[in-house]
C-alpha cells in the first residue's frame, strides 16, 4: 500500500487552485441545503407558494449530485494518470450526470445492508434478539461492504462506465486475489473518516468553521476516492484488467 490517508487528505490542497475548488464545491453543497429547506413553512406562507418551493427543492436535490460527480471525475483522472487531478468546475452538466449515475451504483450496492438492517430490527422487536449481536453483525457487514464497494469503484473509476460497476465475476476475482491490499485500503479509509470527523468537530467551534464543513466533507470524499483510484490502478494492472488483456481475463 503506497498511499497513506494523510497523503490522500493533503493531496487536494496541493493541487493548483485546489482550495478554491474545494470552497466552490462546499458552496454548492450549502446552496443545495438552502434550496431544499421548506422556506414556505418557515415564513408561514400559504399553499399558493408550495409549487415554487417544490421546484426549489428539486433544484437543490439535483445540485447535491454535482459534487459527487466532481469527485468521481477527479478519481477517473487519478486512476488514468496515477496522480490526483482536480478538474475545473466548468463541466457542471457532466458532473451532475456522473453524480446521479454514481449515486445509483452506490445505492444498489447498499441494498443488502438495508435489508439486513431491516431484518435485524424485526428480530430485535419480535424475537427479542440481543441488539448488541445485531449491531456487531451489521458492523461486520458494513466493513465488508466498504471493501467490496471499494473494489467496484476501482472498475468504475477506470472508464466511468455504469456496466463496469456490475462486472461481478471480474470484481469477485480481483477482490479475492487482493483481499490483503483491499483490507489495507479499508483501514486507511476508516482512519481518513475518523480524521475528517475530528476536523469537522473542531471546525464547528466557529461560524466560519461551520461554513467550511461542506468543503471538508468534499475534501474527505476526494481523498477517499484518491486512495481507491491510486491503489486500484496497480491492482487492476497486476490483474491484467487494463487494456488488451482485459476481455481475455473475463
Amino acid at each position: 500500500m503506497k498511499t497513506s490517508f494523510l497523503e490522500a487528505f493533503t493531496a487536494p490542497l496541493k493541487e493548483p487552485r485546489g482550495i478554491g475548488k474545494l470552497l466552490f464545491g462546499g458552496f454548492l453543497m450549502i446552496l443545495s441545503s438552502i434550496l431544499m429547506l421548506n422556506w414556505g413553512e418557515f415564513f408561514k406562507l400559504g399553499k399558493d407558494y408550495e409549487y415554487i418551493f417544490s421546484i426549489l427543492f428539486l433544484i437543490g436535490l439535483f445540485i447535491q449530485f454535482i459534487p459527487l460527480g466532481y469527485c468521481v471525475k477527479s478519481a477517473h483522472e487519478c486512476i488514468q494518470d496515477e496522480f490526483l487531478i482536480m478538474p475545473e468546475w466548468s463541466n457542471i452538466g457532466e458532473y451532475l450526470a456522473r453524480g446521479i449515475i454514481s449515486a445509483i451504483i452506490l445505492f444498489i450496492y447498499a441494498i443488502p445492508f438495508f435489508i439486513l438492517a431491516f431484518l435485524g430490527g424485526i428480530l430485535i422487536v419480535t424475537l427479542g434478539v440481543n441488539p448488541i449481536l445485531i449491531y456487531l453483525l451489521l458492523f461486520f457487514v458494513s466493513c465488508l461492504e466498504v471493501m467490496i464497494v471499494s473494489t467496484v469503484l476501482m472498475f468504475y473509476f477506470k472508464d466511468m462506465k455504469f456496466t463496469d460497476a456490475f462486472r461481478l465475476v471480474a470484481i469477485f476475482k480481483v477482490f479475492c486475489r487482493n483481499i490483503k491490499t483491499i483490507f489495507l485500503i479499508f483501514l486507511h479509509l476508516f482512519c481518513l473518516a475518523l480524521f475528517s470527523f475530528v476536523l469537522t468537530l473542531a471546525s464547528a467551534i466557529t461560524i466560519i468553521g461551520i461554513l467550511l464543513i461542506p468543503s471538508i466533507s468534499l475534501l474527505s470524499t476526494i481523498a477517499s476516492f484518491y486512495i481507491i483510484a491510486k491503489e486500484g490502478r496497480d491492482i487492476l494492472w497486476n490483474e491484467n484488467m487494463w487494456g488488451v488483456n482485459e476481455e481475455k481475463e473475463e
